[in-house]
């Protein structure tokens, strides 16, 4: 279906006998500041929602259109995929202030999907319908919701743990690769490394945000982090730029020995 014809298709919906439908477009909505969609990246669909919002109430603006002459009454209706949803707004002609301000409602962002949102300007009978404005929600986290591979530790660290002697001779860190080439990965997926002497016990040490999916993803574990000697769980968790968090990754076990050897 074309664009045009899905426009036309989401005004006939409030077409009552007698209306015309006009074959003008009145500009597309906007999500309000107050709720604004995710600025766009080269390698994601575009206008995306972020999983703060889904499920809430959220402000659309109808910006200024013409409305002839003073006095008429008109109706301005909310579409949601051609579907009228929200409560229309209905004015008498001139419209004092701009934007318009109507609610898409919570119970149209619950699910994944491509969307698109619409309205009409019923005017004394005359239907305007709006452009589209394209909506994207993702609610699938990076690697296909998958746990990710475990990390991978200098050549040394796998073999011995991580050492006194070690981080003497490192600058007092230990630098942890993450593979990069998990399903689905994206411009501004996080990376965030949690380290802990259990899995329950693990705090956060590091985070890699991917402004460049080239650049390997390396985090930094530093002796600071280091709060404990014996057996430790090493991972990591992968986050979207819409917010899907997904699972731990495989878990490695990483021995601390941070007294010196005699």
């Amino acid at each position: 279906m074309s664009t045009k014809n899905r426009i036309t298709d989401a005004a006939a919906h409030m077409a009552t006998p007698g209306s015309r439908l006009r074959t003008a477009f009145v500009d597309a909505p906007a999500f309000s500041s107050r709720n604004p969609l995710l600025a766009d990246t080269a390698d994601d669909a575009p206008n995306q929602l972020p999983k703060h919002l889904r499920g809430t109430d959220l402000t659309i603006d109808v910006p200024a259109f013409d409305q002839g002459e003073d006095g008429k009454r008109g109706i301005i209706t909310l579409y949601w995929n051609e579907v009228a949803v929200g409560t229309p707004f209905s004015f008498t002609t001139p419209i004092p202030d701009f934007p318009v301000e109507l609610t898409l409602p919570a119970s149209e962002t619950m699910v994944q999907g491509h969307f698109f949102l619409s309205y009409t300007v019923n005017l004394v009978g005359n239907i305007t319908p709006s452009l589209l404005l394209e909506v994207n929600i993702d609610t699938t986290a990076p690697n296909n919701n998958q746990p990710g591979a475990r990390v991978t530790l200098p050549p040394e660290v796998e073999a011995n743990g991580i050492t006194k002697e070690y981080l003497d001779a490192n600058g007092g860190k230990v630098v942890v690769s993450v593979r990069g080439d998990y399903a689905d990965a994206k411009i501004n997926d996080v990376v965030t490394l949690w380290f802990g002497p259990s899995i329950p016990l693990a705090k956060k040490v590091g985070s890699f945000t991917r402004a460049d999916l080239v650049v390997p993803v390396t985090i930094e574990l530093l002796e600071a982090d280091l709060t404990f000697e014996g057996d430790g769980a090493l991972f990591y968790t992968l986050t979207d730029r819409k917010g899907n968090e997904g699972p731990d990754s495989e878990y490695k076990a990483v021995l601390v020995r941070l007294t010196p050897a005699p």
